[in-house]
């Protein structure tokens, strides 16, 4: 996929934020106290097939990091 696939409010954010959001419900309902402190991030490599993508990749990474900080 490509990064902009990722960015709000394309499907893949919502779908990945709401599995985020049932999973800390899940743990809180649980008794636990849930505070996400880290991610493993696997996606790009659709950003390299031009390079107008691979110049823009870091920003819409950034981008991307800011929305989901906000969950």
């Amino acid at each position: 996929t490509s990064i902009n696939q990722w960015l709000d409010p394309n499907t893949n954010y919502t779908t990945l934020r709401a599995f985020i959001q049932r999973a800390i419900w899940k743990l809180e309902d649980d008794g636990h106290v849930a505070q996400p402190v880290a991610f493993i991030w696997y996606q790009g490599e659709n950003d390299t097939l031009n390079t107008t993508d691979a110049n823009l990749y870091e920003s819409r990474l950034k981008t991307f990091l800011t929305q989901f900080n906000s969950l």
